[in-house]
């Protein structure tokens, strides 16, 4: 309730802190105050004694001082504001491996691929993608994900032959266990999600320098867990 109070009227605590009411007592009438805070003299008769009687000022004959109080609590609204600026979202999706048709190996062989995969993150892919077949409770963060793609490759012609795009998003992949002693090494890695596919919706495709099915130890039927930071 009194953390409320202080937010309600911020405008007139960082207003009374720039003449620098934190450090000593000033002189302002509650016309002035009024005018340089857009409220009417009536509306800061009732919010200076608001503010008083929980604490945030001393007030007096026109005298007014921010109280140490006031200035720890706008001291932790402020880093509470930076951490949540700072503070990154995780997408998590989950799902079992299953073995594709082979069309990772194919594409991600071609030079074209190869090397536009090379260049977004900084090394040659594995020839071949990882495939995981969504659990149902994930499918709307694998929805979202798509939305959210990071780098894209605009495909082109080569041979008379139509070669498509693709969308490449940062993440970490981990096998996972039931066991919550059993800490899994993450890979880094990437979803690689085409413009042209066989496959719907509840399947994504992973790349990385590593051949991943022997990295994490994997074979079909498997958990993993793929992270993406927004």
């Amino acid at each position: 309730m009194k953390k409320s109070i202080l937010i309600n009227y911020l405008n007139i605590i960082l207003k009374l802190i720039n003449l620098r009411a934190h450090k000593n007592p000033v002189r302002i009438s509650q016309a002035e105050l009024g005018m340089i805070t857009g409220y009417s003299q009536q509306s800061i008769s009732r919010i200076l004694k608001e503010l008083k009687n929980n604490n945030y000022i001393e007030y007096k004959n026109d005298t007014i001082q921010v109280t140490e109080l006031a200035v720890q609590e706008l001291l932790n609204l402020t880093n509470f504001i930076q951490e949540c600026i700072k503070q990154k979202n995780e997408i998590i999706i989950k799902g079992r491996v299953f073995t594709g048709f082979g069309d990772g190996k194919r594409y991600l062989s071609m030079d074209f691929y190869k090397n536009a995969v090379m260049q977004i993150s900084g090394y040659i892919p594995y020839p071949g993608t990882l495939n995981l077949k969504i659990d149902e409770d994930y499918l709307t963060n694998a929805k979202l994900v798509r939305q959210l793609t990071t780098y894209y490759v605009k495909g082109k012609k080569e041979n008379n032959r139509e070669l498509g795009g693709f969308y490449l998003l940062p993440c970490q992949i981990v096998k996972y266990s039931d066991d919550e002693n059993n800490s899994m090494k993450s890979v880094a890695g990437y979803i690689i999600i085409p413009e042209k596919t066989h496959y719907n919706l509840s399947v994504i495709e992973l790349i990385s320098k590593n051949y991943l099915r022997k990295k994490l130890n994997l074979i079909d039927g498997d958990k993993v867990i793929v992270r993406l930071t927004v």
